[in-house]
């Protein structure tokens, strides 16, 4: 979650996100082992309430395949819109790691200069140091827009010859071919990637 300029509007963002992102059946899943570990400690206050609960989640989970994952290359999706924002979020975290070595090393060159004081060099340091700030948060923002917009981006996966998956935006898949009847969704992290990761939201 990317932070907001006051710490209110992060804690409504990340609300916003939870309600958004939430997948139900971890949710309830959850209130299941909540169920299991309250009643025990009421019902039959030996039993390791805790285990219990764990144990019969991760069965449940096993038994009902909950969790699904894949990783795709870029040329795995069929979409120009996502190709497009991958490569340009791509190019925004890579920009912010230069710029972000690059103040390191006016940081050190500016510690370094209590040595041999130069009131001009300094001075120039400390520009080029707040010019470089301003460029990162520059392309933070950046970063951050494209996030949210890949983060938004609903697809569902058709299984090509082989096994190899083949995603397409939500509601686009072509009418002889056959999904998984699965909405997938993207996650996206703060590093460049140029084989996603997909998540599965929620069943159609």
């Amino acid at each position: 979650m990317d932070k907001a300029p006051h710490h209110y509007e992060t804690i409504f963002r990340i609300l916003k996100a939870a309600w958004h992102y939430t997948h139900w059946p971890t949710l309830f899943m959850a209130a299941l082992a909540f169920v299991i570990m309250y009643g025990l400690k009421r019902l039959a206050p030996r039993i390791p309430n805790v285990i219990v609960a764990v144990v019969i989640t991760v069965v449940l989970s096993w038994a009902l395949g909950f969790e699904h994952t894949s990783v795709a290359d870029i040329s795995a999706i069929n979409s120009t819109e996502m190709n497009r924002a991958i490569t340009s979020f791509n190019r925004t975290v890579n920009s912010i790691a230069g710029l972000s070595r690059k103040r390191s090393g006016l940081i050190k060159n500016l510690n370094n200069s209590g040595q041999t004081p130069d009131a001009l060099k300094v001075l120039d340091t400390q520009y080029a140091l707040e010019r470089v700030n301003v460029q990162i948060q520059h392309f933070k923002d950046q970063a951050a827009t494209y996030r949210k917009e890949l983060r938004g981006l609903l697809f569902e996966n058709v299984r090509q010859i082989g096994g190899s998956p083949k995603f397409y935006p939500a509601g686009t898949i072509p009418q002889k071919a056959e999904g998984d009847g699965r909405i997938w969704r993207i996650e996206v992290g703060n590093s460049p990637s140029c084989a996603p990761s997909f998540k599965n939201d929620r069943r159609r």
